[in-house]
């Protein structure tokens, strides 16, 4: 299988790459510059965003899309509850909740400049993490217990969440965010 990630750093790009680097799957990465729109990167991502993932030369535009599919292929790696695990009901919550609930507010913060809109959406935004750091209210290590694919989308805007400088209202996720940057494939992905 040829698998081409079209990727930009501290971008949603980071997400699969980390992903493809925890199970070890050989791929080849396109550095692009999103904001370039270049004609050839939009003739593969008609947006011009990242990441764009390219398996055997069919395209998937989506992050969420692209860590379900790698996790469910390459399942041999441990990454996915099976379909019929009682886990998988919590794994496909917590990946639509991450970039749907979580990732706007968060990603707000870092443009908003008015005072009082910033304090809105920083209590939107900690609502949300909320939910999130009572998952860890059991003590897990990561989200279904053992770290999984779920994990690179939240420790992803758990890191985004530390760089808003809101991670201290929520303990159990400052933590997670430490446990996450510790692993050797986050390390790898983020090298450059």
């Amino acid at each position: 299988m040829d698998l081409k990630l079209y990727y930009a750093p501290s971008t949603r790009a980071g997400r699969v790459r980390w992903l493809l680097e925890e199970l070890g799957v050989a791929h080849t990465i396109v550095r692009v510059d999103p904001k370039a729109k270049r004609d050839d990167f939009l003739a593969v991502s008609p947006l011009g965003k990242v990441p764009v993932l390219a398996i055997d030369g069919q395209v998937m535009l989506e992050s969420t899309a692209m860590l379900l599919f790698i996790a469910d292929r390459f399942s041999l790696g441990g990454l996915a509850p099976a379909i019929d695990s009682p886990l998988r009901v919590p794994y496909l919550q917590w990946h639509a909740y991450v970039p749907i609930t979580i990732e706007p507010p968060v990603l707000d913060l870092y443009k908003q400049q008015d005072d009082a809109a910033k304090a809105a959406t920083r209590e939107t935004a900690l609502r949300a993490l909320r939910v999130l750091d009572d998952a860890f209210a059991d003590g897990r290590e990561y989200l279904l217990g053992d770290f999984s694919a779920v994990d690179c989308a939240a420790g992803q805007v758990v890191g985004w969440a530390r760089g808003a400088a809101i991670l201290d209202e929520v303990p159990r996720l400052r933590d997670y965010g430490r446990r996450i940057a510790a692993r050797d494939a986050y390390k790898r992905s983020r090298a450059d």
